[in-house]
């Protein structure tokens, strides 16, 4: 991503690509940014049309003039990928960490309920310089951490087309159950719940 490159200095070090392989399973994350400020795990998407969601919401929909296409809620998968992080980076479990969505292309966010940032690709140098404070991290914690993550960072590229097979799979199965209206949580029976946005 363009934007990062503006970062600059001994503060900041970003990784882009970073696959990582856990007890819980697999996590790609598009881009990270480690700073003296903490650690940003951004998910970017080059979609069109309008997109509207809710931070608890297990899918997001994306409305092309009259279509409509569900996709999974991409702060859930920033979670995923912090807590993959966290499982790695032990040694430094003190550190905050700020998942950002960033949507670029010709994507207009409409109806996006989100106390995390949901974002333009436009507004991410400024979403990340807000968080200048207090440094709580070093130079040095900065270097161990990037060594840590590209110590763990898989390359092979098998590895990585089972990840992508394995979302997918996973992705069509929670459809088809809520299809079926069971709980791709705990099997049990779904009711359909009128709430504050629908």
């Amino acid at each position: 991503m363009t934007w990062l490159r503006l970062l600059q200095g001994k503060d900041y070090e970003v990784v882009h690509n970073l696959f990582l392989q856990t007890d819980r399973g697999s996590s790609q994350i598009d881009h990270l940014v480690v700073s003296a400020y903490g650690i940003f795990v951004i998910e970017t998407k080059n979609y069109k049309g309008w997109i509207h969601g809710h931070e608890n919401s297990a899918y997001w929909t994306q409305t092309i003039y009259k279509h409509k296409n569900q996709f999974r809620n991409l702060i859930i998968q920033c979670r995923g990928h912090i807590r993959a992080l966290r499982s790695i980076l032990q040694e430094f479990d003190w550190v905050a960490y700020y998942p950002i969505v960033v949507f670029s292309g010709q994507a207009l966010l409409k109806n996006m309920y989100s106390d995390t940032p949901v974002i333009y690709s436009r507004q991410l140098l400024k979403t990340i310089k807000i968080k200048e404070e207090e440094k709580i991290l070093s130079p040095d914690d900065i270097h161990s951490i990037i060594q840590a993550l590209k110590a763990a960072n898989i390359k092979v590229r098998s590895a990585r087309r089972r990840h992508v097979r394995k979302a997918n799979k996973n992705a069509r199965r929670q459809k088809t159950q809520e299809k079926l209206s069971i709980c791709p949580r705990c099997g049990g029976d779904l009711m359909l719940r009128d709430g504050k946005y629908g």
